[in-house]
C-alpha cells in the first residue's frame, strides 16, 4: 500500500513514463517548443538563417563569436530606423555586436523578396536622411545629424563637392543636407577607410535608408554604385529590412550548406569545431548520468541506516546502498530462487527480460518503490524463467534500504534484516520461501 501522505502519480502515466513512446515524444516537444520560443522571441519566420557567405568574417579563419560562413542567425524584427544602432554611433557610444560596432541588419536587395531572393546579412554603417522628394533626384543632399558624436577628422570628415579642404559637420547645424563625400576613418577590424560618395548616392539612389557594409568586404559598401548599378543593394529603405542579428548557433548551418553544395566558403575551421560539437553533444548525455552515478555512489555509502548484521558467521563485508538512490536491480536465477546480481542507481538503463535474468527497471527511484509495492504477485517470489514486466513484480516490501553483503557464495541481497540468499534459503519479509513456485 502507499506510503501515508506520499504523492502517487496514477498508474496509468506512470506505465506511459516507462513505455517505449516516452523519450520520443518529450524529444518531439522540446523541439516544437525550442521552435515556438525562438519565434516569441524573434517576432520572424523563420526566426533564423544560415550565412551563406564570407562577407562578415573577419579574415578567412574562424573567428568565434563572429558571424562566419555556416553559422545559423537569429533574426529579430525591430523598429527601423529608430531601434537600430549604426556603426557611427556604436563608435560614440561603445555598442557592438560580433566584434565590431553597431547592428547588423538582414534585408532584401532593392526590396525584392519574391521567390528564391536570397536576403543579405551587413553592417549598418550609417544612416542617410534625404532632404529632397523621395526618389526624385536633386542636390538637397543628405541630412547625417549622428555624425555630430564622432571625432572630426580623427574618425571621420566631410569633403564637399568642388572643395579641396575637407570639413566638419556643424554642431549648430546637424541637419544641414551634405553632398560630396562622407569619409569614416579606421574602420573595422582590418582599420580601412571608408568613403562615401553621397553626390552619387542623391543622383542614383535618392532616398533615405542605411549604408551597409559586409565587415570583410575591405571597404567596398553594398550602395556603391558601380557599372550602372548598385554594387550590391542601393541604399536600404526601413521596409527592406528584415529584422537585426541577436544571437546566432555557431557551425551547424555548415551541414545545410554542404547538403546543397553551397560549402566551398566554410573556413576549415568550422568543420573542426563543429564535429568537436557533435561529439560533445552525443557523449554528454552519456557523461553526465555516469557522473551522477558516481556522485551518488560516494555520498550513498555515507547516508545508510543499517539495520543489523548482514548474515551472521559468514565472514562477509557489507555495502548499504540507500533504497530511494534505486533504479534497476538485477536478479540471477538459481535454484533456491533469484538472487541479486546488480544493484544500478541514478539514471535507468534499458530494461530488458530473460529466462535466466530479471531486471526490474524504473525511471526514477519513486517509480521503483512504486513497482514493488503495487505489482506484487501474490506475496510470492516470482519463479525462475518468469519475465518480469509492467504488473509483475518480486515480492518484497520496499524498505528503507536494501543491503548488499559480498560473501564466498556470491552476492546477497538484504531486505530488512533479513537476507534473500542462495546459501540458506532465507524467507522474504512475508514469509514467502525465496525458492518458492
Amino acid at each position: 500500500m502507499p506510503h501515508a501522505g506520499k504523492f502517487q502519480w496514477p498508474a496509468g502515466l506512470r506505465r506511459f513514463v516507462r513505455s517505449a513512446w516516452f523519450e520520443p515524444l518529450v524529444s518531439v516537444l522540446v523541439i516544437v517548443a525550442i521552435i515556438l520560443s525562438l519565434y516569441a522571441y524573434t517576432d520572424n519566420w523563420p526566426p533564423m538563417v544560415v550565412v551563406e557567405s564570407d562577407s562578415m568574417q573577419h579574415g578567412m579563419n574562424d573567428v568565434v563569436g563572429v558571424i562566419n560562413t555556416g553559422d545559423i542567425v537569429l533574426v529579430q524584427k525591430t523598429t527601423v530606423p529608430d531601434d537600430v544602432t549604426t556603426y557611427v554611433m556604436g563608435e560614440q557610444n561603445g555598442y557592438s555586436t560580433y566584434g565590431e560596432y553597431g547592428d547588423v541588419l538582414l534585408y532584401y536587395k532593392n526590396g525584392n523578396s519574391g521567390p528564391g531572393s536570397t536576403p543579405v546579412i551587413h553592417r549598418a554603417m550609417v544612416w542617410l536622411t534625404y532632404t529632397g522628394t523621395q526618389g526624385i533626384p536633386g542636390s538637397q543632399g543628405f541630412e547625417i545629424p549622428s555624425l555630430v558624436g564622432l571625432s572630426c577628422p580623427t574618425q571621420y570628415e566631410l569633403l564637399s563637392p568642388g572643395v579641396s579642404t575637407p570639413h566638419c559637420l556643424s554642431n549648430s547645424a546637424p541637419d544641414a543636407p551634405q553632398l560630396g563625400e562622407l569619409r569614416l576613418f579606421h574602420v573595422g577590424y582590418n582599420n580601412i577607410n571608408v568613403t562615401i560618395d553621397l553626390s552619387t548616392l542623391a543622383t542614383y539612389e535618392p532616398w533615405s535608408g542605411f549604408i551597409t557594409l559586409g565587415d570583410n568586404n575591405d571597404g567596398t559598401y553594398d550602395q556603391t554604385w558601380e557599372g550602372g548599378g548598385c554594387a550590391i543593394s542601393c541604399i536600404v529603405q526601413a521596409s527592406w529590412v528584415v529584422g537585426v542579428a541577436r544571437g546566432m548557433i555557431p557551425w551547424f548551418g555548415a551541414l545545410k550548406l554542404w547538403i546543397d553544395g553551397n560549402s566551398g566558403m566554410v573556413p576549415s575551421q568550422s568543420w573542426d569545431y563543429l564535429a568537436l560539437s557533435i561529439i560533445a553533444i552525443i557523449l554528454l548525455p552519456q557523461a553526465v548520468p555516469w557522473i551522477i552515478r558516481r556522485l551518488r555512489s560516494d555520498s550513498v555509502a555515507h547516508r545508510t541506516r543499517p539495520r543489523g548484521p548482514a548474515v551472521e558467521g559468514t565472514g562477509g563485508t557489507s555495502s548499504p546502498v540507500a533504497w530511494d538512490e534505486v533504479t534497476r536491480l538485477t536478479f540471477v536465477a538459481e535454484p533456491a530462487g533469484y538472487r541479486l546480481a546488480t544493484v544500478d542507481y541514478g539514471v535507468p538503463q534499458p530494461r530488458f527480460f530473460g529466462g535466466t535474468r530479471l531486471e526490474l527497471t524504473a525511471d526514477s527511484p519513486d517509480l521503483m518503490v512504486d513497482a514493488l509495492r503495487d505489482a506484487r504477485t501474490g506475496g510470492r517470489p516470482v519463479p525462475v524463467g518468469t519475465a518480469l514486466r509492467d504488473g509483475a513484480s518480486f515480492a518484497i516490501e520496499p524498505p528503507d534500504h536494501v543491503e548488499i553483503v559480498q560473501e564466498r557464495a556470491g552476492i546477497v541481497v538484504q531486505v530488512g534484516e533479513r537476507p534473500i540468499s542462495r546459501r540458506n534459503g532465507a524467507r522474504l519479509p512475508n514469509g514467502a520461501p525465496a525458492g518458492s513456485r
